[in-house]
């Protein structure tokens, strides 16, 4: 089967000193767990946080920029699997460090 998962985030990105940020996202998920079939088995609930400190290089005048990055993800809550999604998350990790890179123009 396959889950689906319903959420709504927010963030707060800070300045700390030129171009070097930190941000923090927290995002609380409604799952639906749907088995082969396309039938739902049972509902469940993940929080998704996710911690990031990174640099902004600015170009052409500041209307480009490049953000390199890392991120630190982790969801404390992820609660209510059946049981045939718990055999495969068994032993999963909780949190991953994920390197990214976004670039952006302003307008």
């Amino acid at each position: 089967g396959y889950v689906r998962e319903y959420g709504i985030g927010v963030g707060y990105q800070r300045f700390l000193w030129k171009g070097l940020y930190s941000a923090v996202q927290v995002t609380p998920f409604l799952k639906h767990y749907m088995d082969e079939d396309n039938k739902k088995i049972q509902n469940g609930f993940k929080v998704y946080m996710q911690f990031l400190v990174g640099y902004r290089f600015e170009f052409l005048k500041e209307r480009l920029y490049v953000e390199p990055a890392g991120a630190f993800k982790y969801w404390p809550v992820d609660k209510n699997f059946p049981d045939s999604f718990a055999k495969i998350e068994k032993g999963s990790p909780n949190t991953i460090f994920e390197p990214s890179l976004n670039f952006g123009f302003k307008f």
